[in-house]
């Protein structure tokens, strides 16, 4: 399968889950339970794994070839992003918390760049680059952890 045609799969597939995030839009209670918050972070990192693992497995990127590569971790970050963003909302909906789907997709957004801080910080001094291993639970933390402070901070503002 080709780098593009991987990347569309995964996009596609994410997409299909997406409806599932604005099933029942009725409003929900707010909890306050730190238990929730927990749920809803774990969610978002489920989510978030999903969306790069489905890049990761697509792809098939040769040592040398920069382009792949590029368009391989560009498509990782966004479709995790998405991921998180939909398995938060619907660990939310879950736990009967207040959610904010745009929150959820911002916080997703700034932990993909928190994502990118870390990563830059662990491996600007050293000769080698970080491996897939240490790479992928940074990224999946931070947009997971991210996405629900971010549905948490728009829910509180409704």
């Amino acid at each position: 399968m080709s780098g593009r045609r991987a990347v569309f799969a995964g996009f596609i597939a994410t997409f299909l889950a997406a409806p599932l995030a604005f099933a029942q839009p009725s409003p929900s209670p707010r909890v306050r339970d730190p238990g929730a918050f927990v749920v809803e972070a774990l969610g978002g990192s489920a989510g978030s794994l999903i969306g790069i693992g489905l890049v990761e497995v697509a792809s098939r990127c040769g040592v040398e070839d920069l382009r792949c590569i590029l368009l391989t971790v560009g498509a990782g970050g966004a479709l995790g992003a998405i991921g998180a963003t939909v398995g938060t909302s619907l660990a939310a909906r879950y736990t009967g918390s207040a959610r904010s789907l745009g929150g959820a997709a911002a916080g997703a957004v700034v932990g993909t760049g928190v994502g990118l801080g870390v990563h830059y910080l662990l491996n600007r001094n050293s000769d080698r680059n970080l491996g897939d291993k240490i790479v992928v639970p940074i990224f999946v933390l931070s947009q997971g952890i991210l996405s629900a402070v971010g549905s948490r901070i728009l829910a509180r503002r409704r």
